[in-house]
Parts: C-alpha cells; structure tokens; sequence
C-alpha cells in the first residue's frame, strides 16, 4: 500500500488479518491512526508509516500490536507524543520519529519498551 494518496483508513480495513507479519504504509497522506485501525493485527512486527502527514496518534492506537519489533513515523507531522503511546509495545526495539515537527515529548513515553535497541 505504498506510494499512494491514501488520506483515510476505515476503523475496519485490516480487520481478520491476525496473520499479516508487515504493513507498509509509506508515502501517503495519511494525517492520523486511530485505535481501532490496527486492533486486529497482534501478529504484526514492521508497521512503516514514513513519509505520510501524519500529526496525530490516539494514545492507545499500538495498543494490540503486542509483536511488534519495528515501527517507523520519519517525515511525518507529528508535534508530540503522549504519554503511554507506546505502553504495551514490550519487545519493540526499533523506534523511529525523526524528521517530525517534535517540540513535546511527555513523561513516561518510552516507559516499558525494555527491548528497545535503536530511538531515532
């Protein structure tokens, strides 16, 4: 689904895909992820949003993505992180946020990502 002008993602566009192990997602126009874009993908371990507008995440959107070792947000719009974003993201350990318009990081976001290898 790279390369596309996808500006909108149904709450249900990836639901029943409990298998799908990579999203790729890069180069759109996607402006935010909601919780309930990614609640069925528990198996997933590389979700790449580069290069999308993105300027909003909900708190709880990689809440389900409990396998996940890889997330990428570079070139994005993003202007903070809340708190607890990335909670339940245990095994993560590849993070990448840079080349955003960061300006707040709040306490505790990167709280319980123990695996985490590589922040950039």
């Amino acid at each position: 689904l790279m390369h596309n002008k996808i500006q909108f993602i149904s709450s249900k566009a990836f639901s029943g895909l409990f298998n799908l192990r990579t999203l790729r997602l890069d180069n759109n126009l996607i402006k935010s992820i909601n919780k309930f874009i990614l609640q069925d993908l528990k198996n997933l371990s590389g979700l790449y949003l580069y290069e999308n507008q993105i300027s909003s995440l909900d708190v709880d959107a990689f809440k389900s993505l409990v396998n996940l070792d890889s997330l990428v947000i570079i070139d994005n719009c993003l202007t903070k992180i809340k708190r607890n974003s990335f909670l339940k993201l245990e095994i993560l350990t590849n993070l990448f946020i840079n080349d955003n318009l960061l300006n707040k990081i709040e306490w505790f976001t990167f709280l319980n990502l123990k695996n985490l290898a590589n922040l950039h």
